[in-house]
């Protein structure tokens, strides 16, 4: 199943067969690629039915997790964004001093650099934050959240991106989520709006841009083609503190 109890003790079985997610996390999951176990194991997406990664550079086998260079060393995953609902999950960390010189920032997830992309990067002095670009009436507008930053430890970040905007509820609009520290960024986004479709595969640990090349190291990435329930964040939030103490990594 993945994650096992062995003698009383949790343990990650990265040659299991299959990995069976609580609850109804398992529904519309895109990836699940764990850096648990080395950057082997990584590219092995245990989302059912999905194909695995593609290694672009030469990631590194960190403690616990592989470490990342955005614009060099990342992942292609096989889940092509198309301007749905989405849900991004990361645990991971900056390993580099982030300022506002973007070569310095690491990008977690997502398609930044795409002309109408979604992503997750680490911002200079806000902390980590979500992107994401929606069209109204022919036009387009660019919308940034940002969360608490990033402690010199692990976090788990949860963004969501809605496919079509309401200006009766926060719901719909980007959001992050660092369910660490509790922290959350939201951006509103009207009637009307629908977010762009940019037709690209989403990368872990880089953007499609070459301008920004910090380091970081990932635990964990998943995604999946809907939005979370409020449940279900907490549901996934508990699997992948489970997950991170196989390593011995709290968050």
């Amino acid at each position: 199943m993945g994650v096992e109890f062995n003698t009383g003790e949790l343990s990650w079985s990265p040659a299991a067969a299959e990995l069976i997610l609580p609850g109804t996390l398992g529904d519309h999951l895109e990836f699940l690629h764990a850096g648990v176990a080395g950057t082997d194991a990584f590219l092995r997406n245990w989302a059912k039915g999905k194909a695995n990664a593609r290694q672009i550079g030469s990631p590194l086998d960190g403690e616990g997790s592989v470490s990342l260079r955005s614009g060099a060393n990342y992942l292609e995953t096989s889940f092509v964004d198309i301007g749905e609902d989405i849900t991004h999950l990361i645990v991971g960390r900056e390993t580099g001093t982030v300022d506002a010189t973007p070569a310095t920032r690491f990008m977690f997830v997502g398609n930044y650099g795409a002309s109408t992309s979604t992503a997750f990067m680490a911002g200079s002095v806000t902390g980590p934050r979500m992107q994401a670009t929606y069209s109204n009436n022919g036009g387009s507008t660019i919308t940034t959240v940002s969360g608490a930053a990033l402690a010199s430890g692990f976090a788990c970040l949860i963004g969501t991106a809605a496919k079509t905007g309401l200006s009766s509820s926060n719901d719909d609009g980007p959001t992050i989520r660092n369910m660490t520290s509790g922290a959350v960024g939201v951006g509103a986004v009207n009637d009307g709006y629908v977010r762009t479709n940019p037709n690209k595969a989403l990368l872990i640990g880089s953007g499609y841009s070459s301008v920004y090349g910090g380091t970081g190291d990932v635990v964990l990435a998943m995604a999946w083609s809907r939005l979370l329930t409020s449940s279900e964040r907490l549901d996934a939030y508990a699997w992948a503190k489970m997950l991170a103490s196989t390593v011995d990594i709290a968050i």
